[in-house]
C-alpha cells in the first residue's frame, strides 16, 4: 500500500474515508412507512384475489372504465406493497436494534445473540443451532466500512450475506461464499467511492449508504461444546471494535 491511511472506521479492520459522499436519499423511508400501512391491507385482499378468477361476475364481461380504473390502483398498491418490503423490514430490523436491544440510533452497531435461541425467541425460521450476529452500516459519515470475517475452521464458521438497506445481496460470506471460508476484509463502499482501494481487500460496492450483514456463527456439530464458545467470542472481538 503506497498511501498514507486516512483517520479509519471499521469493524475488525480498516476503511478508507472519502474526499466526497453523495446527499443520501431520504425518500425510501417514508415510501416504506406507507408500505407498511397498506401491509395489513395487502394481507385482507391478497387471499381474495385468488378467488377473483373463479368467483368475479365480471370476469367475462367488458368492464366500465370507472372498474378499469378501480382494478388498476389495487393492482398498484399490491405491486407497492411488495415493492417495499425489503426496506420495511430492514427498517423493522433497524428499530428493534435501536428499541428492544437498547442500542441507541445511529448505525456502525452489531447485534448478536449471545446464547442459542429457544422458544421465547420469536424471530422467524431462526435456526436453532446458530448464533446469529447482524451488524448495521451507514457509509454517509464515516466512509468505507471494513467487516471482518473469520477464517471456518474445526470449530465451525461465520456464514450469511451482506446487503443493503433494500436486502440486496453485495456477497456472501462463508464456506460457500465469496472468501471460500478463507474469511477475509470485506470493504463496503459508499455510493460513487472513486478513491484508490489498496490490496488485501474483498470490495463490496453499494448502491445506498445503509445496509446491514446477517451473519451466523455455525458450530461443527461435533465439536459444539469446545468450539462454539470459542467462535462466539472471536466474533465478537473482531465485529464490534470501531477505531476512531
Amino acid at each position: 500500500m503506497n498511501s498514507v491511511e486516512p483517520k479509519l472506521r471499521s469493524f475488525g479492520g480498516r476503511a478508507f474515508r472519502p474526499t466526497a459522499s453523495k446527499t443520501i436519499y431520504r425518500g425510501w423511508p417514508a415510501v416504506a412507512s406507507l408500505a407498511a400501512l397498506s401491509l395489513a391491507g395487502f394481507m385482507l385482499t391478497s387471499a381474495a384475489c385468488g378467488q377473483q378468477a373463479q368467483t368475479d361476475p365480471l370476469a367475462d364481461t367488458q368492464l366500465s372504465s370507472a372498474q378499469l380504473a378501480e382494478r388498476t390502483l389495487h393492482r398498484r398498491a399490491v405491486e407497492a406493497v411488495v415493492w417495499g418490503m425489503p426496506a420495511v423490514n430492514y427498517d423493522l430490523m433497524y428499530q428493534a436494534m435501536v428499541r428492544d436491544a437498547k442500542a441507541g440510533a445511529g448505525s456502525n452497531k452489531i447485534v448478536y445473540w449471545s446464547r442459542l435461541s429457544d422458544w421465547k425467541n420469536q424471530t422467524l425460521t431462526p435456526n436453532p443451532d446458530s448464533v446469529y450476529f447482524m451488524p448495521f452500516l451507514d457509509t454517509k459519515d464515516v466512509g468505507p466500512v471494513v467487516l471482518e470475517i473469520p477464517p471456518a475452521d474445526e470449530g465451525g464458521s461465520i456464514t450469511g450475506s451482506v446487503m443493503d438497506c433494500w436486502q440486496a445481496a453485495l456477497e456472501d460470506v462463508g464456506p460457500s461464499g465469496v472468501d471460500k471460508g478463507k474469511g477475509g476484509k470485506c470493504l463496503i463502499l459508499p455510493p460513487g467511492y472513486k478513491e484508490k482501494i489498496p490490496d488485501g481487500y474483498i470490495v463490496l460496492p453499494s448502491d445506498n449508504f445503509q445496509g446491514y450483514a446477517l451473519l451466523r456463527s455455525i458450530p461443527d456439530r461435533r465439536r459444539r461444546g469446545r468450539g462454539e464458545g470459542r467462535r462466539v467470542r472471536e466474533a465478537r472481538e473482531a465485529l464490534p471494535a470501531v477505531a476512531g
